[in-house]
């Protein structure tokens, strides 16, 4: 269940990390769809995608936006800023698109496994365009 959640995780910033297009909350909205039919789970599921970028001369993460569906927060730059462990090496104004997914996993059968939620972390450098942008409109 953990190898099919990552996967599908890695699937949705993939998809992410190759628009050119700002993506808007339709789009968001579908991801979340195409995460939870890939994990063909039950229970509850969020998403959070966040475009962030590096700040050389001051050794700081930023957050140019995050969004979410279900019931995580949105990242600030205060929440990434120190994420030198979480984040990778990145030169001076480059950006991740970073997806993290949540699901709850209860297990069909009483094994010694006990309910819990599964996590994912996962980011990618856009693709063929500088940066993922978000549209609100």
């Amino acid at each position: 269940m953990y190898n099919l959640n990552q996967t599908a995780a890695y699937t949705v910033g993939d998809a992410i990390s190759r628009e050119t297009q700002a993506i808007d909350a339709d789009y968001l909205q579908g991801m979340q769809q195409l995460f939870e039919y890939l994990t063909r789970g039950t229970g509850q599921t969020a998403l959070r995608v966040s475009s962030i970028w590096y700040d050389q001369a001051n050794d700081r993460y930023h957050a140019d936006w995050s969004q979410v569906r279900g019931t995580v927060q949105p990242l600030t730059s205060d929440d990434v800023r120190d994420w030198h462990d979480k984040l990778p090496v990145m030169p001076d104004n480059e950006r991740v698109t970073l997806v993290e997914t949540w699901r709850d996993f209860e297990p069909l059968f009483k094994t010694g496994l006990e309910r819990r939620d599964i996590h994912n972390f996962v980011f990618t450098r856009p693709r063929y365009a500088p940066r993922t942008v978000w549209s609100d409109g």
